[in-house]
């Protein structure tokens, strides 16, 4: 009854199906069985000997394994690209494994096609020389030390040939890419970006490489790091697509709490490349980013030096960078937008604007690659800035002086690093208008200081305007003359202030009796008052010499060297001249220092 079975089964079933299960049952055996018995390590040669052929580069395959099943092809275990002539030995591209796929058709007719190719775990170290030149130049004499256009390669190996001339696709998963530097003949690694899945088309292998590339990538979960950053850059969402040469993403990207920024990135033409770029973040913390770029090391050695033997000066990119905050130690901007170019050799900025404290900011600035440590120079320019907002952040400066204040710089130099504001140089003006100098009694401290009575600190000097020239050398801001307008009379000043917070000036005060009102007059009416009675006359106006130390924090007045000078009326006539005292033994008592 089984035998009668199986018989009716067979007579069910069409001939043609089962000679198609025999055909399938043959393909795949074929497939997972001939690979074993196929020598295709033999074309290895081949393929190296093409490959250098068209691209002057030296190429290094591990061992090699054939595939009919999916479809016809192929696993390399192991590639590696060298680099071209004039550049330090080294690969230009290293794949764990690498997997492509051959034409049937031309393989029939032993010519070797690739349709596409898979680069599982690539390593693209992408170097810049001197002079321009690239690692990644397939172009020109720099692609194989020849002019013109790579050719095909001849047929070796038993009569067949390999085409090299167009891939349809070619992929990364994980790849990893090395931006570096060749500096004296040494390679220098710089950033490096890990985790990139990249699909490219049409590729071609000639000088129209770069405006043939079709691809797409998603750039979410991409690692960057740098010599110069201490932590990761870490892309949380991405998106980038190449397509007629030229190539554009939209990224947002972290630095660990410091920065969160939103990019826009175009490169309008690959085979020369300039990026363009449009960032964008909520907030900036400076003092952050600071850390983080010092975290891991600068390199500015090695960039530097590289940037010194490159001759031309090559924009690499530009673009716009705008931040809805930015913090640097107690100060808060808003709205800052700057304009940024980078070249090989430097970078620019200009010009930056900002809001900061009911006013505005202007700065123009340049670094130079060319120097270590990192050299720049700046023009800065503030105008009607709130000056007690501004020190009122710093506690040695709190409540010790309102107004509205311009501040001029030009020609600013110095060199990034610890050294900073030890380096700084410059030179400019400033001004500030209508305020007042709290717990800052300019006659009462005049008088205190010439132990008739009252305090330094117990009322506040108003003032129309205070300004002066500003010369920045030796860790010191310097000033020839600064003058103060104040209803109780005049002030000129010459001395400088330290970043350390010390204070050095030397001037003179020029009070005029009955003016200030408040505790300023009475101030100013017992000092000439006093001087009245020693001289005889009444003083209409008198000039104090005074100096100032101490610091910030503590301001000490003192007298000055030069002896007090007065204008005076008719003599008084309620005393008689026996009765004057000396004026030389009055000033010399009123004014001595206080012990």
């Amino acid at each position: 009854m089984t035998k009668s079975s199986s018989t009716r089964a067979q007579k069910r079933l069409p001939r043609w199906a089962l000679v198609l299960m025999i055909v399938v049952a043959v393909v795949v055996v074929a497939g997972l069985v001939l690979p074993r018995f196929l020598d295709v390590d033999r074309y290895r040669p081949t393929i190296a000997a093409a490959v250098e052929q068209q691209t002057g580069r030296k190429l290094t395959l591990g061992a090699i394994h054939a595939r009919i099943l999916p479809t016809v092809g192929f696993t390399v275990d192991g590639v590696g690209l060298g680099n071209p002539a004039g550049f330090p030995d080294g690969e230009l591209v290293h794949v764990d494994k690498l997997r492509g796929s051959l034409a049937l058709g031309p393989l029939l007719h032993r010519q070797i096609e690739i349709t596409s190719l898979e680069f599982v775990k690539p390593k693209l170290t992408l170097l810049s020389a001197p002079g321009g030149r690239t690692n990644f130049d397939f172009s020109g004499p720099d692609a194989g030390g020849r002019a013109g256009a790579p050719q095909p390669a001849k047929p070796s190996g038993g009569g067949s040939s390999f085409s090299l001339q167009e891939i349809g696709k070619i992929s990364l998963t994980d790849a990893e890419v090395v931006l570096g530097d060749v500096v004296h003949g040494r390679i220098q690694p710089g950033t490096s970006v890990r985790g990139l899945n990249v699909v490219a088309r049409q590729v071609t292998f000639d000088e129209s490489l770069m405006k043939q590339l079709e691809g797409d990538a998603d750039f979410k979960g991409v690692r960057i790091e740098s010599t110069s950053l201490a932590e990761p850059l870490e892309v949380r969402s991405g998106k980038f697509t190449m397509s007629q040469g030229r190539a554009q993403a939209d990224l947002r990207m972290m630095v660990g709490k410091a920065l969160d920024v939103k990019a826009a990135v175009t490169v309008a033409d690959l085979s020369k490349p300039v990026v363009e770029f449009d960032v964008s973040t909520p907030q900036l913390d400076l003092d952050a980013l600071s850390k983080l770029l010092s975290g891991k090391g600068t390199g500015g050695e090695s960039a530097a030096a590289s940037a010194a033997s490159m001759g031309e000066s090559v924009l690499l990119a530009r673009g716009k960078i705008t931040a809805e905050r930015i913090k640097f130690e107690s100060y808060t901007a808003n709205n800052a937008v700057v304009e940024v170019r980078l070249y090989t050799d430097r970078m620019e900025a200009f010009p930056a604007h900002m809001d900061l404290y009911g006013g505005t900011v202007q700065v123009s600035a340049r670094a130079d690659r060319r120097q270590t440590p990192l050299r720049f120079s700046a023009n800065l320019e503030l105008n009607n800035i709130d000056v007690g907002k501004l020190v009122s952040t710093d506690p040695s400066l709190k409540g010790k002086i309102t107004g509205t204040g311009d501040l001029k710089l030009e020609n600013v130099y110095g060199s990034a690093g610890s050294r900073l504001l030890d380096t700084l140089t410059g030179k400019g003006n400033f001004a500030v208008r209508d305020g007042q100098l709290p717990g800052f009694n300019l006659p009462g401290a005049l008088v205190f200081m010439g132990k008739l009575a009252g305090s330094a600190g117990s009322s506040s000097t108003p003032f129309k305007v205070i300004q002066g020239d500003l010369v920045i050398a030796g860790g010191r801001v310097a000033s020839k003359q600064i003058h103060m307008d104040s209803p109780v009379g005049t002030m000129d000043l010459n001395g400088s202030f330290g970043f350390d917070g010390t204070v050095g000036y030397q001037g003179q005060a020029t009070l005029v009796p009955g003016a200030g009102g408040g505790a300023q007059e009475m101030a100013v009416g017992a000092l000439t008052g006093l001087l009245g009675n020693a001289t005889g006359r009444t003083i209409t106006k008198a000039t104090v010499p005074f100096s100032v130390g101490g610091t910030f924090s503590d301001i000490k007045i003192r007298p000055g060297k030069a002896i007090p000078k007065f204008d005076s009326s008719a003599p008084n006539q309620t005393t008689s001249p026996q009765q004057k005292p000396s004026l030389a033994d009055t000033l010399k008592g009123l004014f001595q220092k206080k012990q």
